[in-house]
C-alpha cells in the first residue's frame, strides 16, 4: 500500500506553493495601525526574511 493517494500529492504541491505566500502579508509601511503581528518581526526583519526563505 502506498502512503501517498494521488490527493494528498496534489495537496502537498499545493501547500509547497502557499509557504512562500506569508512574507508578501508583510509589505513595507503595513508595520502601523491595528495589525497582528508582533513587533519583533519589523525590528528584526532581515532575521525574518532569512528565516522565511528557510521555510520556502
Amino acid at each position: 500500500m502506498r502512503f501517498f493517494h494521488s490527493g494528498w500529492r496534489i495537496s502537498l504541491a499545493a501547500l509547497a506553493k502557499l509557504s512562500r505566500f506569508p512574507i508578501n502579508g508583510f509589505i513595507p509601511g503595513s508595520d502601523f495601525g491595528v495589525t497582528r503581528a508582533k513587533e519583533e518581526i519589523w525590528e528584526n526583519w532581515d532575521d525574518f526574511q532569512e528565516k522565511m526563505r528557510g521555510i520556502c
